[in-house]
């Protein structure tokens, strides 16, 4: 289990029915998780969820924490907040 070290055996090559099985009970298990999270996050509103990229942290990264402070603390705004002042 590491990421530069392969296993003597390529598992697509030398076990091509297992591989094939493994990859398709992997996505269907990814694809209902996400299916879950979505509908849990939007129609149901079970569970809040906010998404941020990497990328957009480094660009913007004042703008992008706010955000999420503003989501983690369920405020519009942080005026007045030990957060605005961390974030100026």
């Amino acid at each position: 289990m590491s990421h530069s070290v392969q296993p003597e055996w390529k598992y697509h090559v030398d076990y091509p029915k297992w591989w094939d099985w493994w990859v398709r009970v992997q996505a269907d298990m990814h694809a209902k998780y996400f299916e879950t999270m979505i509908r849990h996050c939007t129609s149901e509103g079970k569970n809040p969820i906010y998404i941020c990229r990497f990328e957009d942290l480094v660009k913007n990264s004042a703008e992008e924490l706010e955000g999420i402070m503003k989501f983690l603390l369920d405020m519009d705004t942080l005026e007045g907040t030990n957060c605005a002042r961390r974030l100026r």
